[in-house]
């Protein structure tokens, strides 16, 4: 069962790697000021061909005698070789390895989303006592519940009405760290897991920022907060919460090798729903193709898997979304925002 899931979160993985795969030498992919990870400290992400073992490939990496060659994982289930090395001409040498079918950077990407902090009353927005209050429908039975039109909107007491609450579901959640103390969460957490090095899974005040938001718990919170008459209640307040920092909090960025792995360890814990919020950007040149978008084989892959795909779109006033046609898998959650004017 654990290698069926694994397998059908193969299309997804790859499409993280696809979307950023290179296809020319490095030097015309990434120039020094589209990344702050300094050239010795670049890290490669080689695919191997559907069926082909890794030892043999690990193998022929080593034998190309690159400088600084560094091997620093194999993910065997996924056919991913994660190596390091500064040698510009390490993606064409490894190329001509047989069993290799692309190298990919790890392109580290800046997540940050600006937020404003605002610090709500410890008071209950609506008080029992207030005459007016009394014809707000407050089916929660949180003090916040009544704020929460979007309970209303997908139905969510009409669900919890028969017993769906989701109960024991597993929702891994990849985001950057988490107030792991926070009274709305802290009962659902079974575990955590941070893959950005020197940064533990609660969330830390980067120096000098005055104000922090905490999106993973947000997060944490809209998916599971306890229906416990205090604050807000979750989607689904039955859920277990799994934790994996995937973002650092010092930079707010991560290497898309990151995301591979939380998914990865997401999957062999036994989630059965993973939550990113998480969007960035690439340099245009050579990661996607002549029509501005990914590579077509990507969404050829997921919607032959069958696969639904979640999107995330802030709204701030004018957007435009293109999808490739054949991307009817692709489900759309966006969120709104007004902007005067």
């Amino acid at each position: 069962m654990k290698k069926m899931q694994l397998l059908l979160w193969l299309p997804l993985l790859l499409s993280v790697l696809f979307i950023s795969s290179c296809r020319k030498d490095e030097k015309a992919i990434v120039r020094e000021d589209q990344s702050t990870v300094r050239q010795q400290d670049r890290t490669f992400i080689v695919i191997a061909e559907e069926g082909k073992k890794l030892d043999p490939i690990t193998e022929s990496l080593a034998g190309l005698h690159v400088t600084k060659y560094h091997l620093k994982k194999t993910i065997p289930e996924l056919g991913l070789i994660q190596v390091q090395t500064p040698d510009p001409n390490f993606p064409a040498k490894a190329r001509q390895i047989a069993g290799v079918q692309s190298v990919v950077i790890d392109v580290p990407t800046n997540w940050e989303v600006p937020v404003k902090a605002v610090h709500a009353s410890k008071q209950p927005v609506f008080s029992n006592s207030n005459p007016a209050a009394k014809a707000v429908p407050v089916y929660s039975g949180d003090p916040y519940g009544v704020l929460q039109w979007d309970m209303q909107s997908i139905k969510a007491p009409a669900a919890w009405a028969k017993g769906f609450k989701g109960n024991d579901v597993k929702v891994a959640i990849l985001d950057a760290g988490f107030k792991t103390r926070d009274p709305e969460i802290i009962g659902k957490i079974i575990n955590t897991q941070s893959f950005i090095p020197d940064e533990p899974v609660e969330a830390f005040e980067p120096i000098g920022q005055r104000e922090y938001f905490s999106q993973g718990t947000c997060a944490a919170g809209i998916i599971a907060a306890s229906h416990d008459g205090r604050g807000v209640v979750g989607i689904a307040p039955g859920a277990q919460l799994i934790l994996i920092k995937v973002i650092s909090d010092y930079t707010h960025e991560a290497p898309w090798s990151s995301l591979i792995d939380g998914i990865f360890y997401a999957v062999n814990h036994g989630a059965k729903v993973i939550e990113m919020n998480v969007a960035g950007k690439l340099p245009r040149k050579t990661y996607i193709d002549n029509n501005g978008t990914p590579n077509y084989s990507t969404g050829s892959t997921i919607s032959d898997s069958g696969f639904r795909m979640k999107a995330a779109i802030t709204h701030h006033g004018r957007w435009d979304l293109r999808l490739q046609r054949h991307m009817q898998p692709v489900a759309l959650h966006c969120y709104t925002k007004t902007i005067p004017g």
